[in-house]
């Protein structure tokens, strides 16, 4: 099954804290979703500049990285910060 607003929706009815969807997943609607519905969207792994721009374009809010200057170096780029936690 894919995620989809309905799937959002229903995870948020039981109280989870965020999302953390697979890569194909990770789109602009459902980011925008999660967001709406409150639910911060995590994903495992980027690795490099191309795809971390690709997952903070969509809107992805938290991303872990093997590399840290690479997605650094990438929110740099598109003028965000980086917070580290």
């Amino acid at each position: 099954n894919r995620m989809d607003e309905a799937s959002l929706r229903r995870q948020h009815s039981f109280g989870v804290a965020c999302i953390q969807p697979m890569r194909r997943d990770v789109t602009p609607a459902n980011c925008k979703c999660a967001r709406a519905l409150g639910l911060p969207t995590n994903v495992f792994w980027s690795n490099d500049a191309e795809t971390t721009e690709q997952y903070v374009t969509d809107g992805v809010q938290g991303i872990l990285t093997d590399w840290p200057d690479r997605v650094h170096s990438a929110l740099k780029k598109l003028g965000k910060r980086l917070f580290i936690n």
